[in-house]
């Protein structure tokens, strides 16, 4: 019994309080003393420059093990179960925080609650140690949980049945309440943190840092951190944010449209395969050779012969060592996360809406393409299964769909090379029109126990197991570029015309000397397009993925919709739009760029004007319907 009129409750009350305040303090260091900053004393260091916070934090843990002991009418038992909860997370940001330099946040537990979509991501051998702890800690919960139930049947032998019933009841009832007036507290007290709006709140000493989650943990505590990951979801409303407001940006590049389609040809007028290539990690360690020598040879000698005869550039990705997702949701919409305040796209937008338009959606609809995606592994990763299909594809195959499945050597993850194979029998599978989206795996961490045996080797002067990820790394690059190589090489000789968009999503997480050396090498990745039948060598720039897009529409001199428009318009401007680039200063907002942010947010939480009048189709009908009356746009 939680609760009860006998001594025992009397007893019962003054150990659990004690207990609460000790395991809400213990568990709240616990997390800041284990979570990986590479640094063994953070714990204290940030009690004693940070106490309001981690009381705070303290507190609300305290609120949730308060909950607990109400479920399982026992405070030891539930505190042993959240604490083994805890001990299972800080396994799995130690994991994660590892292989990408990222802690775990809300959105992540989502995916990874399934230990077998996370094989490969982290160390088996630390497993077993962790599952021995949670045991150990379950164990002592129990013995807790039994030695309260003997003290207290001997302090309540003389109580009578009837007594005792009603006091169960009476029982259930306080704990209810409890249970209730904590989740009150809980939604209460962090009701500021997880405003979308507020970004510090001075008493608490908090500080919300969007661009980056470690920078947020090491800023407000891991608790505190997690918190603010619960803001709401989608894009800040825009003041001007109406109706007639998205009607005039419709209109405007409506017109804009029309006029500048008038010298493009549309793709339904040609036979035209398409391949997106989001090659997982994928980087040109030569562009920081300064600061990373290596020994070996040429590490990616067909990327470079591929570069003289193709459009060429940089991706400048909003993430550093992971963030695949968030790249690939830029990619295909066009729209930035630079105005999705904390959100993550495939897990906190597009299930929640039943169409979203994408580069798939107008190919589909405007020029009568068949698009598939693919993803060597599972597609229940970021929901994939459910987005793809949410932002107009037709399907999405993951690794137990493939009849390419072999992995170079040893490596973890399905080779490019098995994944190229598979796009060309898709490519081959009889549609007059393809639109295909790969996401790569092979390059993927961890590194440092792929290969038995390297021909390229970091000289650089860092750390044995740093020099070890890296040159397991280089020996994945180079198996990925002499998979390109025979990529470009297959679709040089198809006789149907095809094009490839190329580009890395971000730098693996084990260059960390670049952050001090040379930032912006941190984030730039090859960007290219190359085709069998009109191989163009012109610059690409330096551009977010946002922009990926029309610039293929651009390479091929296709007709475009009205919002690719306004997206040549931002990009003349802004052609980086990421948080990390702009880090604590925001970019000049130009007319060009209000307009974009109003879309992005109508289209995203907003009513969804723009989708409605065509904003996103490739139609000869797009000025007329651009300067029909919206009246009927909002039912």
């Amino acid at each position: 019994m939680l609760f009860s009129n006998s001594v025992f409750n009397k007893w019962y009350f003054v150990v659990s309080v004690v207990f609460l305040i000790l395991a809400s303090f213990a568990i709240n260091y616990y997390f800041q003393s284990h979570i990986d900053f590479k640094s063994e004393t953070i714990g204290i260091d940030f009690i004693h420059e940070n106490t309001t916070l981690f009381v705070f934090g303290s507190f609300i843990i305290g609120l949730i093990l308060l909950i607990c002991g109400c479920i399982f009418n026992n405070i030891f038992l539930g505190t042993s179960i959240f604490f083994t909860c805890t001990v299972l997370l800080v396994f799995g940001d130690t994991a994660k925080f590892s292989a990408r330099g990222e802690h775990v946040m809300p959105a992540d537990i989502i995916t990874s609650v399934n230990f077998n979509t996370m094989t490969g991501m982290y160390d088996a051998d630390q497993l077993h140690p962790t599952l021995m702890k949670c045991a150990a800690i379950i164990f002592i919960g129990i013995a807790l949980t039994i030695a309260v139930h003997l003290i207290r049947k001997k302090m309540t032998q003389d109580n009578k049945a009837d007594n005792m019933s009603k006091i169960r009841l009476l029982s259930i009832g306080t704990r209810f309440l409890i249970i209730v007036i904590s989740i009150i507290g809980i939604i209460a007290s962090t009701a500021q943190i997880r405003n979308p709006t507020v970004s510090s709140i001075y008493n608490l000493h908090y500080d919300f840092i969007p661009w980056s989650q470690t920078e947020n943990v090491l800023q407000n505590g891991y608790v505190v951190a997690f918190i603010s990951n619960f803001r709401g979801s989608g894009s800040e409303k825009p003041d001007m944010y109406s109706e007639d407001k998205i009607k005039d940006i419709v209109q405007k590049y409506g017109a804009v449209a029309k006029t500048e389609n008038e010298n493009r040809y549309n793709l339904s007028d040609d036979d035209i395969d398409i391949i997106y290539i989001l090659n997982e990690s994928f980087c040109d360690p030569d562009e920081f050779a300064e600061y990373y020598s290596y020994s070996g040879g040429n590490l990616l000698p067909n990327l470079h012969e591929i570069q003289k005869k193709s459009a060429t550039g940089h991706l400048f990705s909003p993430a550093y060592g992971g963030g695949t997702a968030n790249v690939e949701f830029e990619a295909l919409t066009g729209f930035s996360n630079y105005f999705l305040i904390g959100s993550l796209p495939f897990q906190d937008i597009l299930p929640k809406v039943s169409t979203f338009p994408s580069v798939a959606s107008m190919l589909k609809s405007g020029c009568e393409y068949q698009a598939w995606g693919l993803h060597p592994f599972t597609t229940e990763f970021y929901r994939r299964s459910i987005d793809y299909p949410i932002m107009g594809f037709d399907a999405i195959y993951g690794a137990a769909d493939m009849n390419n499945t072999a992995h170079d050597r040893t490596a973890g993850y399905i080779s490019d090379k098995s994944a190229y194979a598979e796009v060309f029998e898709m490519l081959n599978g009889g549609n007059d029109k393809n639109f295909i989206t790969l996401i790569t795996m092979q390059n993927h961490s961890s590194y440092g126990g792929q290969y038995a045996e390297h021909q390229f080797h970091i000289t650089s002067d860092i750390p044995d197991a740093e020099k070890l990820a890296i040159d397991d790394y280089m020996e994945l690059l180079h198996s990925s570029d002499a998979a390109l190589g025979n990529l470009i090489e297959s679709v040089d000789k198809r006789e149907k015309k095809t094009v490839v968009v190329f580009w890395g999503d971000h730098l693996p997480g084990i260059y960390s000397k670049l952050n001090e050396a040379d930032k912006a090498l941190l984030y730039q990745v090859p960007f290219l397009i190359h085709s069998n039948f009109a191989q163009k060598d012109f610059d690409l720039g330096v551009v977010s993925p946002n922009y990926i897009s029309t610039a293929l529409f651009d390479y091929l001199e296709v007709e475009k919709p009205p919002f690719y428009y306004l997206l040549d318009d931002v990009k003349g401007e802004t052609p980086v739009l990421t948080n990390n680039y702009y880090e604590k200063h925001s970019p000049l907002e130009t007319d060009a760029l209000i307009a974009y942010r109003m879309i992005e947010y109508d289209t995203v939480s907003g009513k969804g004007y723009a989708k409605k009048l065509g904003f996103f189709d490739i139609l000869e009908t797009q000025a007329n319907q651009a300067t029909q009356s919206t009246s009927g746009i909002a039912k």
